[in-house]
């Protein structure tokens, strides 16, 4: 018990104000580096966001939409090169059947599988 009374004795207000000052200055520091961090962070989000929706609103030329073959060769498109409607529709109608033709394979194998 003595030991206490001796290091409180020791101990003046100037050293304990300076102690209260450091912690609260730490703290402010940290509180307010941590909004700016937050505040960085949603920045970056937004731009990032920004960015893609400019990229997605701006209309790209892709390479899977070149016309294929030798440049002089005709392709089956309009003279922009793009392809027709009636290339898209067959297409479209490709896909659905290769759809079709998986699932009934699947199916096969479902039922083999469970005989």
């Amino acid at each position: 018990m003595d030991n206490i009374l001796s290091i409180l004795r020791t101990i003046s207000l100037v050293d304990v104000a300076t102690w209260v000052i450091v912690v609260l200055v730490a703290g402010f520091i940290g509180q307010f580096g941590r909004k700016f961090a937050e505040y960085l962070i949603e920045r970056a989000r937004r731009k990032r966001k920004a960015a893609a929706e400019a990229a997605h609103s701006q209309p790209t030329e892709r390479k899977s939409e070149l016309p294929s073959g030798s440049p002089g060769e005709e392709t089956a498109g309009t003279e922009t090169g793009r392809p027709s409607v009636d290339s898209k529709a067959a297409k479209e109608q490709a896909k659905i059947e290769k759809k079709l033709a998986k699932a009934a394979l699947k199916q096969k194998k479902k039922t083999a599988k469970s005989d």
